[in-house]
């Protein structure tokens, strides 16, 4: 599918972190990096019947909501890093009182519980591989929307001793050239 872009005005936050807008012709339109209230340039990367999904690649009008994310991959691994905490979980109970009210008829004021973590908070990381600029193997997240890998050496949102577990059998991998086609994905678990 050619790469279109489009520009959009951006409604709501969805489950997942995606934003929802209807493109020119009402088709609804699911959006990577964008929030509501946005206007942006979306390069479309998925064309279905009942929709079509892209990523924000220019924002033209930001949100002031919007914040810097913390991460540089933080589309492949939390698309909420694109703003704070506390908007974050104000959309997620919207999105909680609209799901309520679409099954069951049901209002509710519903309440979610987090804790104080930004980051460090993930208790699982599934790794995939690819090689770094260098040729060396490196951990690696699926980019969303392509049919690529992402390079990465460690995530913020990891709890950290995953990443202290990570980095010692990535070195393990290169110092024994383990091969590529031996490698499908890693995943380490923590608990407290």
């Amino acid at each position: 599918m050619p790469k279109e872009l489009l520009v959009l005005k951006i409604e709501k936050l969805v489950f997942g972190g995606q934003a929802l807008a209807h493109a020119p012709t009402g088709q609804v339109v699911f959006v990577w990096n964008a929030l509501p209230g946005e206007t942006v340039e979306v390069r479309l990367t998925k064309k279905q019947k009942t929709h079509w999904e892209g990523i924000a690649t220019t924002i033209i009008s930001p949100s002031p909501e919007r914040i810097l994310p913390t991460e540089e991959h933080y589309l492949i691994c939390s698309p909420w890093q694109i703003m704070s905490p506390e908007t974050e979980q104000n959309w997620k109970m919207e999105m909680a009182r609209e799901t309520y009210y679409k099954i069951g008829n049901f209002e509710c004021t519903p309440d979610i519980a987090a804790d104080d973590h930004e980051n460090g908070y993930r208790n699982k990381i599934e790794y995939s591989f690819t090689f770094d600029a260098e040729g060396k193997t490196c951990f690696a997240f699926f980019e969303r929307g392509e049919h690529r890998y992402h390079a990465l050496t460690e995530c913020q949102l990891a709890d950290p001793i995953i990443n202290r577990v990570a980095k010692p059998l990535l070195e393990w991998i290169n110092r024994n050239n383990i091969p590529m086609r031996s490698l499908r994905s890693l995943i380490i678990r923590s608990n407290s």
